[in-house]
């Protein structure tokens, strides 16, 4: 009876403890780094808006590490983005169909000229441009919901 009792609180501390215990990602801002001539450099701006171009990837990095750790998933609302916060959440809104989606950045890229995000295919799917392959776009970091999650995952707000 009392090892029974003591893996039941066992079992109730390892739920409240942690949710995401078994998340694999990292935080990460990272230092400057270059890709095929050009500069990137990671950092906090936690009043980063930008309007440019989106494009999704898919299958070729399916079940592969992102830049913080996590295993991107083609199906997961996610996102790539060269200079934010690793993980970070932010808005995204297709500014040619009006469709809005909140998503986490988790891995850095894209590394095309004049696109500012690479979101999953799903986040692409609600955004309703999976089958033209790009959209103007406009960026907008959630610092609360960042927070929020950073809390979840590490136990405490990051930035």
């Amino acid at each position: 009876m009392m090892y029974k009792f003591i893996s039941y609180i066992v079992l109730i501390l390892s739920f409240s403890y942690n949710s995401f215990a078994g998340y694999k990602g990292i935080f990460k801002i990272g230092q400057p780094y270059e890709i095929d001539g050009q500069w990137f450099y990671p950092e906090v701006n936690n009043n980063y808006d930008e309007t440019g171009v989106a494009s999704w990837y898919g299958d070729k990095f399916h079940k592969k590490k992102t830049a913080n750790g996590e295993i991107f998933y083609k199906s997961d609302i996610s996102a790539a983005h060269t200079t934010l916060p690793l993980p970070c959440m932010v808005k995204v809104v297709n500014l040619e169909n009006n469709k809005s989606i909140i998503v986490k950045v988790n891995d850095r890229g894209p590394f095309v000229k004049n696109r500012i995000i690479d979101l999953s295919e799903k986040a692409a799917e609600r955004l309703g441009f999976l089958q033209q392959g790009t959209a103007t776009v406009r960026v907008t970091f959630l610092a609360k919901e960042t927070s929020k999650l950073h809390k979840k995952l590490f136990g405490e707000p990051m930035l």
